[in-house]
């Protein structure tokens, strides 16, 4: 991948008889699933989560005179708190319902590299095009943190009760790249982008094997991992930016 994008910007390069810069504010919704899609038979997920994204769009443009046709590479930086809030209740044989929690939040700043194909329906209206691009995005963790709250009923001996809060950030890595596909319009100075991004990298935070009071049997968020063996992150963005340079 990185071969490609060294190869598409050449190119972009060698067919430059202008360049355009491009940057503004961005706002949007960003929605995260976190947990197991690659085989079906242990396809487990937690509930999604929707947050709001803030950030800055920036975007180079290579294209020659008029051309209806012509790329361009975009980046910039966006601030992005996400993660998941699960739970249910277990009724205990008396019938008292108990709550069972698993609450996982994660603060990343978002930092894509994405080339672009525009393509511009009427050659001599600028300020309308559409595109797609692709390409990666490093998330580089700010913080996260794990709440899990179950219980146990030992027959004949009472209620056993699990729980644990802690700061995660330091059991997992410092970045993590998801792959990026993404399609839009600009008109004038505004952009709308969806965006789709699927994490390369596992997503579990290893350091909780030997430092989580909540046993694997009990805990939500480790039974998804030891059920399959990895954590993917996917998400889904629907953002506008404002150009406020052009």
């Amino acid at each position: 991948m990185k071969q490609f994008f060294i190869l598409a910007i050449i190119f972009c390069l060698a067919q430059v008889t202008q360049a355009q810069f491009r940057a503004g504010v961005s706002l949007g919704i960003n929605n995260t699933v976190l947990g197991q899609f690659d085989d079906p038979e242990t396809d487990v997920r937690f509930k999604p989560k929707q947050q709001s994204i803030i950030g800055v769009d920036a975007e180079w443009v290579f294209r020659g005179n008029l051309k209806p046709a012509y790329f361009s590479v975009g980046s910039g930086f966006s601030y992005l708190k996400n993660g998941y809030q699960d739970g249910t209740y277990y009724v205990l044989l008396t019938g008292q319902q108990r709550p069972i929690i698993s609450n996982y939040e994660t603060r990343y700043l978002q930092i894509p590299l994405i080339l672009r194909l525009n393509i511009q329906p009427q050659p001599l209206e600028e300020n309308f095009s559409f595109f797609v691009g692709a390409g990666v995005s490093n998330h580089i963790l700010l913080d996260a943190s794990l709440y899990e709250l179950t219980v146990e009923e030992t027959f004949g001996f009472g209620i056993n009760t699990y729980e644990d809060n802690q700061n995660i950030k330091n059991y997992g890595e410092k970045n993590y790249l998801f792959s990026t596909i993404e399609a839009g319009m600009i008109l004038n100075r505004a952009k709308v982008t969806f965006r789709y991004k699927k994490s390369l990298q596992d997503m579990y935070f290893s350091g909780l094997d030997d430092n989580w009071n909540v046993p694997d049997d009990f805990s939500i968020y480790k039974s998804v991992y030891n059920n399959s063996g990895k954590l993917t992150e996917r998400h889904l963005e629907l953002s506008l930016t404002y150009f406020i340079f052009r």
